[in-house]
C-alpha cells in the first residue's frame, strides 16, 4: 500500500476536515505488494477517505440505517493525552454525543492515570471503565469503556503493562452468536532496539494465544509504527508478526499530522473473514491523534440485568461502625435489624 500526497502544511492541533484530508491523500493499492490483503478472500477493502463524526455515510458501508450500528460490535480509538485531564474528558464526552452511532466499547490510549483514580472519567454515561496503569513511569496507560449491557470479563495472560514497552487491555464480549476478543495495546514511540524486540515478543505471545482460541479478535491502538513507511525495518518485523497470525489492518491512511509529518500510526487490525468488519478514521482530535472506528457483523448481546442495575444502596459509614460493633452472630434476627439501620 502507498500513500501519495501534497507538502503537509498542517500544525499539530489544527482542525482537520475530511473533506480537505480526502483531497490531499490519494492511496494507490500496489497489487504486487505482499503485505496487500487478498481482496478475493472475503477481506473488505480498506476505506480511502476520511469521515466526520456527524455524518459518517452509512451508504459507505452498505448500512441502511443507524440503528444497524446500535444494533453490531463497534468500537473506536482515541490517544487522549491524559484522560485525568478534565478538559480532554469533556471533549470526549461532546465528541461522543457528535456520533451518529454508539460504540460498544472505547478504548482509550495515553490515559495518565494511577491505579483505582478516582474522577469524571469514571462516569461516562452508558459505560462501565477498566483500566490498566504505569506502575512506576508517568504518562501511558490503557483503558476501555463498554457498554453497561454488555456482558464481557478481562483476559488476564493478554492483558500486560510493561512501562512504555507494551501496555494492553483484552476483553472477551458475549455477542449473540459468538464470544469476541476485544483488545487496545499503547506502544511507546521508542526507537530503541532492545525495546522493540521485547515489545514483539510479547506481542507475538498474545497473537499467538489468540489465533489458538478460534475467535475472532479486533486489535485497536496507537501502536506507534508508521503503517504507510515500508522503508521502517521495525514497521515490517511488527506487520510480518501479525500477517503470521493471519491478522490484517483496517487503516491505511494518516491518523497524527504535523507541520512536517503525517504518519498512520493509528491501527485497527482483525482476524475475522466470516464476518464483514467497516472501518474508517474521523478527522476530529482529542490530543493530536484522529479517531479511528470499526463496526463489524457481531450481534450484541444484552444482559436482562444491566451493571447500572447491579448498585447497591448509600451506607451511613458512622452507623455502620456502630452497628459492626455491636453484631451478635448468634442472633440472626438482631443482624437483621442492623442491616437495616445502615441503610438508607
Amino acid at each position: 500500500m502507498n500513500i501519495s500526497s501534497s507538502r503537509v502544511d498542517f500544525e499539530c492541533g489544527t482542525a482537520l476536515d475530511a473533506a480537505h484530508l480526502n483531497n490531499l491523500f490519494v492511496t494507490e493499492v500496489d497489487d504486487s505488494d505482499k503485505n496487500t490483503p487478498n481482496i478475493s478472500s472475503g477481506f473488505k477493502p480498506i476505506p480511502e477517505k476520511y469521515y466526520n463524526a456527524e455524518s459518517i455515510s452509512f451508504d459507505d458501508f452498505e448500512i441502511t440505517s443507524e440503528n444497524q450500528f446500535a444494533d453490531k460490535f463497534s468500537s473506536i480509538g482515541i490517544n487522549i493525552r491524559s484522560l485525568a485531564n478534565t478538559k480532554n474528558f469533556a471533549k470526549l464526552q461532546a465528541f461522543i454525543d457528535s456520533l451518529c452511532f454508539s460504540p460498544t466499547v472505547i478504548a482509550i490510549n495515553e490515559t495518565y492515570l494511577r491505579d483505582n483514580e478516582a474522577g469524571p472519567h469514571c462516569d461516562l454515561k452508558g459505560y462501565v471503565f477498566i483500566s490498566n496503569c504505569r506502575k512506576s513511569h508517568k504518562g501511558g496507560g490503557v483503558g476501555l469503556y463498554v457498554k453497561d449491557f454488555i456482558d464481557f470479563k478481562v483476559i488476564d495472560d493478554l492483558t500486560i503493562m510493561d512501562d512504555k514497552i507494551f501496555e494492553s487491555l483484552f476483553i472477551e464480549v458475549n455477542c449473540a452468536d459468538t464470544p469476541v476478543i476485544y483488545g487496545t495495546i499503547y506502544r511507546s514511540p521508542n526507537g530503541d532496539c532492545d525495546a522493540n524486540y521485547i515489545f514483539l515478543d510479547y506481542l507475538k505471545k498474545c497473537v499467538s494465544k489468540i489465533r489458538k482460541t478460534k475467535k475472532g479478535c479486533i486489535i485497536q491502538g496507537d501502536l506507534n509504527y508508521n503503517l504507510i513507511n515500508v522503508d521502517d525495518s521495525h514497521m515490517n518485523s511488527f506487520s510480518e508478526v501479525m500477517f503470521d497470525n493471519s491478522f490484517y489492518p483496517h487503516v491505511n491512511l494518516p491518523t497524527r499530522i504535523t507541520g512536517t509529518s503525517a504518519t498512520c500510526i493509528d491501527h485497527i487490525w482483525s482476524n475475522i473473514f466470516s464476518k464483514d468488519v467497516v472501518s474508517g478514521i474521523i478527522s476530529e482530535t482529542i490530543a493530536d491523534h484522529m479517531i479511528t472506528f470499526q463496526c463489524s457483523d457481531f450481534s450484541l448481546s444484552k444482559n436482562d440485568q444491566t451493571r447500572e442495575s447491579n448498585t447497591f444502596s448509600k451506607i451511613d459509614y458512622g452507623k455502620l461502625e456502630v452497628a459492626l460493633c455491636n453484631i451478635e452472630t448468634n442472633d440472626t434476627t438482631k443482624l437483621e435489624l442492623k442491616v437495616d439501620l445502615i441503610e438508607k
